[in-house]
């Protein structure tokens, strides 16, 4: 396990290492070609924007300025046409003259190609300001020349980095390849272990419950015991409440008769006259074999110990009467 991980751990740091450099060598080439684009762009949207009739006014010239004449043969050169005069006429006769200009393959001007421009580019007066104020169709050609000139220069740098971009991206994909590999091998190996440590914890987790489960059992049957102990000696109070229960319920219904008879009328009366009242109430109900209990009170059945524990304790007498 131990070997497996080393070995996917320097892989993936090489990995990290090539892909730090296949970023710089793209993050340079980009760098490289970032200022010459628009340069570019602005050339060929200069270009793209002349008219038939700009192109006509150098195309009328029979024996053009000199810096027509240059900038022409500069074009000519970038078209790989002859370098003169009369074969310019002809370009500039071509109705798709502009579209050839716009699309040519800037990426695969050739050094031969380059090093006959260099014989216009580099004149003094091969500037747009001074074309400029020869002829404004050729002020574009020139931006256009220098722009593609400069594209080339800076291309040409870049090229080589390109294509040690491209072998590096394929080395790379290879060792993706394989670190991939790896390291789906030792995921294979974790998972291996990872299974062997489950079942081992598991088996440590049922051992410890089948313990605590024994304890519990064992503690279980000692309550049991404890329990039926108690509940043995519980059962003769349970039928004596049982029998005072029934009692109860027997007597429920005369209770409640009496209750709400002493509730009606003992209000106004004093002790010695609710006493008989009582009495001839439970005469009534014993005539009528209604039951109630022979030691009833109307406290007892219209509250409950607790309530009158806490009358007590705020100091309220406790005479029958009062309660």
């Amino acid at each position: 396990m131990l070997e497996v991980k080393e070995i996917v751990e320097v892989e993936e740091q090489k990995v990290r290492q090539d892909t730090d450099m296949v970023e710089r060598y793209a993050t340079q080439a980009e760098l490289d070609l970032k200022n010459v684009i628009p340069v570019l762009d602005e050339a060929m949207a200069d270009v793209s924007q002349l008219e038939k009739a700009d192109v006509a006014e150098v195309r009328v010239y029979q024996s053009p300025p000199y810096q027509v004449m240059m900038v022409m043969c500069a074009v000519c050169v970038l078209l790989e046409c002859k370098p003169d005069w009369p074969t310019a006429r002809q370009v500039l006769g071509d109705s798709g003259f502009i579209s050839r200009l716009t699309h040519l393959d800037i990426n695969n001007v050739s050094d031969r190609t380059y090093r006959k421009l260099l014989q216009y580019s580099r004149h003094p007066q091969f500037t747009p300001e001074i074309i400029g104020k020869v002829s404004s169709a050729c002020r574009s050609f020139c931006k256009w020349v220098l722009a593609i000139q400069r594209y080339y220069e800076v291309y040409r740098t870049v090229k080589p980095k390109e294509e040690k971009l491209k072998t590096a991206n394929e080395a790379l994909t290879v060792m993706h390849k394989s670190l991939a590999r790896k390291q789906e091998m030792l995921k294979l190996v974790k998972d291996h272990l990872q299974e062997l440590e489950d079942k081992y914890r598991n088996s440590i987790d049922e051992k410890q419950a089948l313990y605590a489960r024994r304890e519990l059992m064992k503690q279980r049957m000692a309550r049991a015991h404890e329990l039926t102990n108690v509940l043995a000696m519980e059962k003769v109070r349970w039928q004596e409440q049982i029998t005072q229960l029934e009692q109860r319920v027997r007597s429920l219904i005369g209770n409640a008769l009496l209750s709400a008879s002493a509730i009606n009328y003992f209000g106004p009366f004093n002790t010695e006259f609710r006493h008989e009242l009582m009495q001839d109430f439970q005469k009534v109900l014993f005539n009528n074999d209604i039951h109630y209990s022979a030691d009833f009170q109307i406290a007892s059945v219209l509250s409950t110990a607790s309530e009158v524990r806490n009358w007590i304790s705020q100091q309220l007498p406790d005479d029958e009467c009062s309660m």
